[in-house]
């Protein structure tokens, strides 16, 4: 048993220092107060107690938000390992009814699996678990290690990170791969596609990017080919409408051509020509691993990853 000092620690009010870390990770008094669901007040008052108990500024205001000092990263640095083992221990012990608890979880994606997997997730929950509620925000590869890191996203399904990264858990859980849909009575066919008509045809991207450059052309560049784009969107859900007042094409996962075909009537075929693979892995940070409504979540996610592709 570690030697503590008990009259000392009474004296202390332990959930000062739940404030300064969320203090520390989101560097207002606003933002903190809207995580910690108290007033500005509140937090302003208890960061006034940290700095007498601390004896220090903690921190500084900047044009770019409030700076942590020195002895802030310290005492942070000091303070994460435990108060997350006391979070760990803790939540071992705590119940969770997924039928009885009301509960708001956040799911952070991307574009195509927000249109394809999320309706599906309300599905179940409406059916089974009515005071559970859903919310998405987007992402991506290149910030999903933040919005963990930062608690912006309870879990992620996105492609990993392209560095290890100790503090997370990845777990793959979708193997996605491409074919090419189009409404068949806007570019009168249906069934395959050959590549002659495959470059013919106006294709319809979907990317965020400014560039339209990605894996199609990639392939098409290797085999001394290239096709006419005409247009872009920065969502699968604009795809439909796009789809069915143009004759082109687009070239999507199959789990949205599955799910659009049974939505809007289009149809889809292989894309004649090689692209790879790429692989959709469930991600959740470490200090949830063993909570139960987090593993709740990742179950029922697993369950519907596994269902997409089949009827709704």
């Amino acid at each position: 048993m570690p030697d503590i000092n008990e009259s000392y620690l009474r004296r202390v009010n332990l959930n000062l220092l739940v404030i300064f870390l969320v203090l520390m990770r989101e560097g207002s008094v606003t933002r903190a107060a809207e995580k910690l669901c108290v007033t500005q007040a509140a937090v302003s008052a208890a960061l006034s107690r940290l700095r007498e108990l601390l004896a220090d500024p903690l921190f500084v205001r900047t044009p770019a938000g409030m700076e942590p000092t020195a002895h802030a990263r310290k005492v942070a640095a000091l303070l994460g390992g435990p108060i997350a083992a006391i979070q760990e221990v803790l939540s071992q012990g705590m119940s969770f009814d997924p039928e009885q608890d009301q509960r708001t979880f956040v799911l952070g994606l991307s574009d195509d699996l927000e249109v394809t997997l999320v309706p599906r997730l309300l599905k179940a929950l409406q059916a089974k678990y009515p005071l559970i509620r859903l919310n998405t925000v987007q992402l991506s590869r290149a910030n999903v290690v933040d919005m963990l890191e930062d608690d912006a996203t309870d879990l992620a399904l996105s492609s990993p990170p392209r560095e290890p990264e100790p503090s997370l858990h990845i777990e793959k859980c979708l193997c996605a791969d491409y074919v090419c849909m189009y409404d068949p009575a806007r570019i009168g066919a249906s069934g395959d596609i050959d590549l002659d008509q495959y470059i013919a045809l106006p294709h319809i991207i979907v990317t965020s990017q400014k560039k339209s450059r990605g894996v199609v052309d990639a392939a098409l560049e290797e085999a001394g080919l290239h096709r006419k784009v005409l247009t872009s969107t920065s969502h699968y859900a604009g795809l439909i409408a796009l789809l069915k007042s143009t004759d082109a094409v687009s070239t999507v996962p199959r789990h949205v051509a599955v799910s659009f075909g049974q939505l809007a009537g289009l149809a889809f075929c292989a894309v004649p020509i090689d692209l790879p693979e790429y692989t959709v892995s469930l991600i959740w940070h470490s200090r949830n691993d063993a909570m139960k409504d987090n593993a709740w979540l990742r179950d029922l996610i697993r369950l519907e990853v596994a269902r997409l592709g089949g009827p709704a």
